[in-house]
C-alpha cells in the first residue's frame, strides 16, 4: 500500500467508475437472506489483505451501509471500510442496511476496494459509531471511509440560503472541506460563521496523488444534522474587529493631535538642544559605525596603558571578548618578544615629520598564543587641550606576511627552476661534446692496444688511456644525469629489491665504524624507474651520508614506504611544484653527521658545489638529475650537530609511465659494407679504424647530404649505417628519413654522446635499428653491430 497522504478517494472513485464503464453493463440485486453458493464472505479486513487475489475473481465481502456518493457507496464493519462502485444503488439500499457485495477487488488507491456485480440486502446492520480523531490521525489514511468525528472552526462559509454545500474548516493549522453528499432535498445547516468552533461528523475521504484538490482531506456529511456548532463567533472576528479597529483610530487620531500640539509647545527648546548635540552627535555615530564595522582592530588605552575600548574585529582576531580585555593592561598582549619594550601600541613620542600620529609593526598575542602581526597607526587622545588616553588601528599583516612569504617562495622556486634548466642545458651540451672527443680518444686506445705487441712498453700506456677515458665518460654520465637525461632502461622497479641487492656493495663504501640501520617497507609498489639510476642515486646519498659522519661512529638509515603528497608539501620539494598530489614511493636517508649549515643548504645541488677536498661537487648533483629525469621530489632536513635526511618521492606505479620503450623494427640483409657518418673528422676516423680492424669495409659521410648521396650511390650493398646525430645542414633524423625512402629496409644504429631516451625520442616508432652511447671502444662498438645485423637476419 502506498502511503495514505499520496492516494485520495476520489481519484479510486474515477479510476473504479472507469473500469465499471468498459466491464460491467448490470448488477443483480438480491433481496432474500439466503445463504450465496461459494465460500464464505470475508471481513473487510480479510479482503483488503488478500486484495490482489480477487482482481480478477469475484468474491463477497459483508458489512453495514454508511453512506452514498454519487452511484456508489461506503461500507464499514467492526474490522475496516472500504467503498463500494455501484450503478443500482438506489431503490433497494439505505443507510443502515447489512449489504453482502460480491464482485471483483480494485486496488492501487490507499486501501483496496470492490467494484460490485451482485448486491444483497441482508437486512437492518450494526450502525458504526462515528470516532473522534485528530488531525494527524485523519492524514495517516488509516481511518479512510470510516465514519468519523472532527473538531475545528470554520475558515469560510455561505449563508444557508446559499446554493453551496461545502463548508472550509480549519483545525491545528489544516484546512479541510465539510462536504454535503445526502438528498439534495434534505434541509442544509443553520448559519455557521468564520471562527466559530464545530463539530462535524462524516466519512473521511483521504486526497490521493494527482487530486488537485487544495485540501488535505474532506469529510463527505449525509445529513444537515452531521455538523453542529459547539461555541459563539470568537470575539476577534470581523464584526467586532471592525468595532475596535475603529475605536483604535478615534485613540490615534487624538493622539496625533495631542502630540502636534505639544510638538509646536517644545519645539523652540528642543531645537535649542538640537543645535547644541547635532555635531557631537554626528561625530559619535561616525566613530561609533567605524569602531563597530571596522575589518582592523581599534583599540584605545588611557595613559598608564589600561584598555578602555576594543572593537568585534579586535575580538576576532586576539579571541578574546571586549569585557576580558578592557580594564588590563595593554603590556599583557604583546608578544613576548615585544613585552621588554615600551614601544607598541604605547607608542613612542611623535617627531616633527609625523605629528601626532605614529606608523609601526608589532607583534601582538593571541589567546590561543599564536603571534599576530600588526601595523598600528597610533595617536593621542586629548581632552580640552589636555592627554588622556591613545587610540590606536591596528591592520592584520598574517595575509600580507604570507602572501609575501609565498612569493618569494615561488621566485626561489622559478629562479632555481630556470637555473636547473639552464645548467641542464649546459651539461647535458658539454657532456656531448666531451663525449664525441672520447670517442676518438678511447677508440683510437683501444686501436692501438690492439696493433700493439703484447709485450710492448706503450701497453700499459695505452690501458692508462683507455681507462682515463672510461673515467671521463663515467663523469660525463654524472652531467647527463645531472641534466636530466641519463635515464636509459625503464621498468618496474621495487627499491626495497635494490637495497638489499646492494646492501653488501653499499657497506663496503663507507667507514667500518658506521652502522647501517634498514628499514625496508614489505610490499613496497613498484616505480617505473631505471635501475641502473636507482642504484647510482642510492650509492651517492649513503657515500654523501658516510662522508657527513667521517672516520667518527655513526649510523646511516635507508628506510622505504608510500607517502600521499599533498599538493602544499610537494610545492616545498626541490623540484618542480607542478607535481601531482597522490601516492608515491619514498625513499629517505639520513645520518648522524654534523649536519648541514644553513647558509649552503641550498647550493648543495649544484654542480660542482662541494665542502670536501677531494670532491667533484657532482654526487648529489647528480642525484637530483636522476630525481628530476623521474618526475620525483627530494626534500632535505638537517640540523648542525644533529644529522641530515635526504628524502626522495618518486611516483609508483599507479601513475602514468614516465618512459615508454622505444619500438625498434629489424631490417634484412647480410654483413658487408658499413656507412660511417659524423661531422666529427676525429670520431670518424676512429670508428673506421675500429671497423676495419673488426673486418668491415668501411666508407664515411661528414654530414646528412654526403650520407644520402652514399645511400643513393652504393643502395643495396651498405649492410648497415652508423648515424651520428646532431649533425649541421641536415640532422640525423632528417637523415634517417631521407635513406630510408631510398632503402626502406636499410639497418640504421643511431650515436650520440647525449643519453639514449633523448637521443631516441625523435626516433621511435620509425625502426631505428639500435642505440651505441658514445664514447665506445672496439668490443662495444663490435657488439652494438653484431647485435643488429643479427637482429635484423632474425627477423
Amino acid at each position: 500500500m502506498t502511503s495514505p497522504m499520496k492516494i485520495r478517494f476520489a481519484n479510486l472513485l474515477r479510476a473504479g467508475l472507469c473500469a465499471l464503464s468498459g466491464a460491467v453493463t448490470s448488477v443483480t440485486v438480491a433481496q432474500e437472506s439466503g445463504e450465496a453458493p461459494g465460500t464464505a464472505a470475508l471481513t473487510i479486513a480479510e479482503f483488503q489483505k488478500t486484495a490482489e487475489q480477487w482482481v480478477k475473481k469475484p468474491t463477497r465481502v459483508g458489512g453495514t451501509v454508511t453512506g452514498f456518493w454519487g452511484s456508489a457507496f461506503f461500507l464499514e464493519s467492526p474490522s475496516g471500510a472500504m467503498f463500494v462502485f455501484n450503478d443500482q444503488r438506489k431503490g433497494y439500499m439505505r443507510i443502515g442496511d447489512a449489504v453482502e457485495v460480491s464482485g471483483l477487488a480494485v486496488t492501487g488507491g490507499m486501501t483496496a476496494h470492490l467494484r460490485a456485480e451482485e448486491v444483497r440486502v441482508l437486512g437492518p446492520g450494526v450502525p458504526p459509531v462515528a470516532r473522534f480523531i485528530t488531525i494527524p490521525e485523519a492524514l495517516s489514511g488509516k481511518y479512510d471511509a470510516r465514519v468519523v468525528r472532527l473538531r475545528g472552526r470554520v475558515a469560510s462559509a455561505k449563508p444557508p440560503e446559499s446554493s453551496s454545500r461545502t463548508v472550509l474548516l480549519s483545525a491545528d493549522a489544516t484546512d479541510f472541506t465539510a462536504e454535503f453528499v445526502g438528498d439534495s432535498g434534505s434541509p442544509g445547516w443553520s448559519a455557521l460563521l468564520p471562527g466559530q468552533p464545530v463539530e462535524a461528523t462524516g466519512i473521511l475521504s483521504v486526497r490521493g496523488a494527482g487530486d488537485s484538490s487544495p485540501v488535505p482531506f474532506r469529510l463527505l456529511l449525509r445529513s444537515h444534522r452531521d455538523i453542529a456548532s459547539t461555541g459563539p463567533q470568537p470575539w476577534w472576528m470581523p464584526p467586532r474587529f471592525y468595532r475596535v479597529l475603529m475605536l483604535a483610530a478615534l485613540v490615534l487620531g487624538a493622539g496625533l493631535f495631542w502630540g502636534v500640539t505639544l510638538r509646536r509647545q517644545v519645539r523652540a527648546q528642543a531645537e535649542k538642544i538640537r543645535d547644541r548635540y547635532a555635531r557631537e552627535k554626528a561625530v559619535e555615530e561616525r566613530y561609533r559605525g567605524l569602531f563597530e564595522s571596522a575589518n582592523d582592530l581599534i583599540l584605545t588605552h588611557d595613559l598608564s596603558g589600561q584598555i578602555t575600548s576594543l572593537n568585534p574585529a579586535g575580538e576576532r582576531l586576539l579571541g578574546w571578548r571586549a569585557e576580558e580585555i578592557v580594564g588590563r593592561n595593554l603590556a599583557e598582549f604583546l608578544a613576548r618578544e615585544e613585552r621588554e619594550t615600551r614601544g607598541g601600541i604605547i607608542a613612542p613620542g611623535p617627531t616633527a615629520t609625523s605629528g601626532n600620529g605614529v606608523v609601526f609593526q608589532l607583534d601582538l598575542l593571541t589567546r590561543d598564543g599564536r603571534n599576530l602581526p600588526v601595523e598600528i597607526s597610533s595617536w593621542t587622545e586629548t581632552r580640552d587641550g589636555q592627554p588622556v588616553g591613545r587610540q590606536a588601528i591596528c591592520r592584520d599583516l598574517s595575509e600580507r606576511r604570507t602572501a609575501e612569504a609565498e612569493r618569494a617562495r615561488l621566485d626561489r622556486k622559478l629562479q632555481e627552476s630556470q637555473k636547473l634548466e639552464s645548467l641542464g642545458i649546459l651539461a647535458g651540451g658539454v657532456a656531448h661534446d666531451f663525449n664525441n672527443l672520447l670517442t676518438s680518444i678511447l677508440g683510437n686506445a683501444s686501436l692501438a692496444q690492439m696493433e700493439a705487441p703484447a709485450d710492448s712498453p706503450i701497453l700499459p700506456c695505452l690501458q692508462q688511456i683507455e681507462v682515463a677515458s672510461e673515467r671521463a665518460a663515467g663523469l660525463c654520465q654524472q652531467m647527463l644525469a645531472y641534466s636530466g637525461q641519463g635515464r636509459f632502461v625503464v621498468m618496474r622497479a621495487d627499491l626495497s629489491a635494490i637495497i638489499r641487492e646492494n646492501t653488501e656493495l653499499l657497506r663496503a663504501s663507507i667507514h667500518r665504524n658506521i652502522v647501517f640501520d634498514i628499514r625496508l617497507a614489505e610490499n613496497l609498489p613498484t616505480t617505473i624507474a631505471d635501475v641502473t639510476q636507482m642504484r647510482q642515486m642510492l650509492m651517492n646519498l649513503v657515500v654523501n651520508a658516510g662522508e657527513a659522519i667521517g672516520d667518527q661512529a655513526g649510523t646511516i638509515t635507508i628506510a622505504t614506504g608510500v607517502r600521499q603528497a599533498t599538493r602544499a608539501e610537494l610545492s616545498h620539494a626541490h623540484l618542480s611544484p607542478e607535481l601531482p598530489e597522490g601516492e608515491y614511493v619514498m625513499l629517505e636517508v639520513s645520518d648522524t653527521g654534523g649536519g648541514i649549515d644553513e647558509a649552503i643548504r641550498d647550493k648543495i645541488f649544484d654542480p660542482f658545489f662541494t665542502t670536501k677536498f677531494t670532491g667533484r661537487g657532482l654526487g648529489l648533483a647528480a642525484v637530483l638529475g636522476i630525481v628530476r629525469g623521474h618526475r620525483g621530489a627530494i626534500y632535505v632536513t638537517s640540523k648542525l650537530g644533529a644529522g641530515s635526511s635526504f628524502r626522495v618521492l618518486l611516483p609508483s606505479s599507479g601513475a602514468p609511465s614516465l618512459q615508454t620503450e622505444f619500438p625498434f623494427q629489424s631490417a634484412s640483409g647480410s654483413a658487408g659494407l658499413i656507412l660511417v657518418v659524423d661531422d666529427e673528422e676525429p670520431v670518424r676516423i676512429s670508428t673506421r679504424r675500429m671497423l676495419e680492424a673488426l673486418g668491415y669495409e668501411v666508407v664515411t659521410a661528414g654530414d646528412g647530404l654526403a650520407a644520402v648521396a652514399q645511400v643513393r650511390q652504393r643502395g643495396a650493398r651498405l649492410s648497415a649505417v652508423i648515424l651520428d646525430l646532431t649533425m649541421p645542414q641536415m640532422d640525423g633524423a632528417e637523415t634517417f628519413r631521407e635513406m630510408r625512402l631510398l632503402q626502406p629496409d636499410l639497418r640504421v644504429v643511431l650515436m650520440s654522446g647525449f643519453a639514449e631516451p633523448q637521443a631516441m625520442a625523435r626516433f621511435a616508432g620509425q625502426g631505428l635499428t639500435g642505440f651505441l652511447q658514445k664514447p665506445f671502444n672496439s668490443n662495444q662498438l663490435g657488439d652494438k653491430l653484431t647485435e643488429a645485423l643479427e637482429s635484423a637476419l632474425v627477423a
